[in-house]
């Protein structure tokens, strides 16, 4: 009885081959998604300069960020306010526990504060992106820019808070 119960089994390997794919699934019924779902991976991230900028009354630094992503190269300029909210977002949501800069209220425009702040974002930027539970999350990928659209995010809704780029051509050498 087992003998003929084994024999109904059709073994992967006997399936027509256009059929499967090479995990041995029914390539009828597999699908794929749009390029717009795709998580491409961030492959850097670094923060190449500041600057002091005007708006109306308001004077503050913004940073900015240059991030690259399998053959893309874009950069994205970003408050410290907004690395903060990046920072208190990433606590509440996913227990983040990286050190984060601390703030500084007086001369936090004195060009040695700036560079001191600069290279400690830059430290935390890297920092979230090695960790692997953050880097993918859509509150990272948002504040850099990864996700082109912008779709309802305040991120991008500053005048100086932009995503420009280029894609990277590929040099081949003869």
């Amino acid at each position: 009885m087992l003998r003929s119960l084994f024999s109904m089994c059709v073994p992967a390997q006997d399936l027509p081959m256009s059929k499967v794919d090479p995990r041995g699934r029914d390539s009828a019924r597999v699908t794929t998604l749009p390029s717009r779902y795709c998580v491409r991976a961030i492959t850097d991230v670094a923060i190449t300069s500041s600057s002091t900028e005007t708006q109306g009354s308001d004077v503050h630094v913004v940073y900015r960020i240059v991030v690259s992503r399998q053959g893309e190269r874009w950069t994205v300029l970003r408050r410290y306010r907004q690395f903060l909210e990046l920072h208190n977002k990433l606590v509440q949501l996913h227990a983040c526990t990286l050190q984060f800069p601390e703030r500084v209220f007086f001369q936090n425009r004195d060009r040695a504060v700036v560079e001191q702040r600069e290279a400690a974002l830059n430290v935390y930027l890297k920092a979230l992106l090695a960790d692997a539970k953050i880097k993918d999350t859509p509150e990272f990928r948002t504040f850099v820019g990864a996700d082109a659209d912008g779709s309802g995010s305040k991120y991008t809704q500053f005048s100086y808070a932009y995503r420009s780029g280029r894609k990277l051509l590929s040099s081949t050498s003869s």
